[in-house]
């Protein structure tokens, strides 16, 4: 793999892994405030259950149970979307792995006949890390 293609590669992985990172953060996020926003519905329909007539307590439940469901389905894509970039990352691991660890890579060519995989996993943590 040339210079370019390793960068392009390392690049490729680290948006990978932000944009992941970022719909999960959004996932809890979202679910937090879709949780809150029912809870405080429920509360004042419970609160307000002698004031209000069946049609608006009926509307009420309506949305809080609507608002979950819309929560579910928004958590669930979210968290397949995150799945996914991580499978990309994976990817982007093995392709770096096979080129890392064969015998024309400079940074391993003494290591692999004398201290064995100790060393080569010193070297791949301090190369990428």
């Amino acid at each position: 793999m040339s210079k370019d293609e390793n960068n392009w590669l390392m690049l490729e992985y680290e948006k990978a892994q932000d944009s992941a990172e970022h719909h999960n953060q959004m996932a809890w996020v979202v679910s937090s405030l879709f949780i809150l926003t029912s809870l405080t519905l429920f509360g004042e329909i419970i609160a307000n259950i002698e004031k209000l007539s069946f049609s608006i307590l009926s509307l009420g439940v309506f949305i809080g149970i609507f608002l979950i469901i819309v929560n579910g389905i928004l958590f669930f894509s979210s968290q397949k979307t995150k799945i996914k970039k991580y499978e990309i990352c994976k990817g982007i691991e093995r392709k770096i792995n096979k080129q890392l660890f064969t015998e024309e890579n400079p940074l391993l060519k003494n290591h692999l006949s004398t201290d064995g995989i100790s060393s080569i996993s010193w070297d791949y943590t301090f190369l990428y890390y």
